[in-house]
């Protein structure tokens, strides 16, 4: 399910809408500079746990003041069998302004933003994909207790079963 939220303050008054009015066929563009490197894409690009499938850059133009991104990612070969755990993760601490698309099928996940949500995309992913982490290693621990006690519970049924034929 995808929840459609109306865009931010912050992120409407980055539309120039002064392009939509103009009658000129030429757009007005803030900065004709190519598009300069982003900190935050490039953390993201580096993670371990995340593999990018496409990466799809906007640069500012008649309508967007920003630059946009439009990321696809799954989860890398270690993690691919998490992918619900990954979804449901972020769908329940996805914040209002950022919204991000799951395909089962392709176990991707999609999410398009502009450039001043960017950090806040790929710090919010980075804790996200820390809790999965700790999810994973509290779910092997967990396994390994279960199958610990099953152990012990068998051999405790041994032993009384002993005792009982002893007495």
């Amino acid at each position: 399910m995808t929840l459609v939220t109306t865009p931010s303050i912050k992120e409407r008054l980055s539309y120039n809408f002064v392009n939509l009015f103009k009658p000129s066929r030429k757009l007005f563009r803030p900065v004709d500079l190519p598009l300069k490197p982003n900190p935050a894409i490039d953390r993201l690009i580096k993670n371990e746990i995340i593999s990018i499938k496409s990466l799809t850059t906007s640069p500012a133009d008649g309508i967007f003041l920003l630059d946009r991104y439009a990321i696809t990612f799954r989860l890398s070969d270690k993690f691919a069998n998490h992918f619900v755990l990954l979804r449901g993760l972020l769908e329940f601490s996805r914040p209002k302004t950022i919204e991000i698309t799951p395909n089962a099928i392709d176990k991707t996940f999609h999410v398009e933003l502009s450039e001043t949500q960017a950090d806040h995309f790929v710090t919010h992913l980075d804790t996200i994909l820390g809790w999965l982490i700790k999810e994973i290693k509290f779910k092997e621990s967990l396994r390994a207790l279960i199958t610990f006690e099953k152990k012990v519970k068998r051999e405790q049924a041994i032993l009384y079963a002993n005792m009982r034929l002893s007495a």
